[in-house]
């Protein structure tokens, strides 16, 4: 049961650390292009399929959910 628990708090982990890696190319990315709002709006889109969260991507994207909603 010990050796269970172990991987499973392994797994729960490794999803955390995946998640951080992920939000970091993004960040590094939108930093290397500087995109305009229009061209981040359009990204906050792509990551909302594939991520579910407008807020958590407009918030990785450095803009406000009222410029993706408006």
């Amino acid at each position: 049961m010990a050796i269970r628990l172990m991987i499973m708090r392994w797994r729960q982990k490794s999803k955390r650390l995946q998640k951080i890696i992920g939000k970091q190319v993004i960040e590094i990315e939108v930093l290397k292009n500087g995109r305009t709002v229009s061209e981040k709006i359009n990204a906050v889109k792509e990551l909302k399929e594939k991520r579910g969260s407008v807020k958590e991507s407009c918030e990785l994207l450095g803009i406000s959910r009222s410029s993706y909603y408006g």
